[in-house]
């Protein structure tokens, strides 16, 4: 909720200094996390110069869905690799790897019946 200055003009002295001071350090909190870690070896939309977002290093990220399909990503910066977990979302559910080009590959679940 943002107020006007006109409103914050009529609030007593002591509240003004401390919205002011709560606005202050809320911007400092969102430059804190577009800037991100200065060691990240990770960022989010890579692509985009005005969303860049360092991450930081050796994260892990999980991306899901509401029926309990996810991935769980991890990067070791040090061994340059990727861990991938899956967990599907029916039992026999197994990870599939479908290649997409030279160098590029995608991720999907599928039921396969043993």
């Amino acid at each position: 909720m943002s107020i006007t200055p006109e409103q914050l003009t009529r609030l007593p002295k002591y509240a003004q200094d401390h919205i002011t001071r709560l606005e202050r350090d809320l911007e400092t909190a969102r430059k804190k996390v577009q800037d991100g870690p200065r060691d990240s070896n990770a960022t989010l939309n890579p692509y985009s110069q005005e969303l860049f977002t360092p991450l930081g290093k050796d994260v892990t990220i999980q991306f899901g869905d509401e029926d309990g399909t996810n991935f769980t990503v991890k990067h070791d910066g040090t061994k340059n690799t990727l861990d991938i977990h899956t967990h599907g979302e029916k039992y026999g559910d197994r990870l599939v790897v479908l290649p997409r080009s030279s160098n590029a590959i995608i991720l999907t679940h599928a039921h396969v019946e043993l």
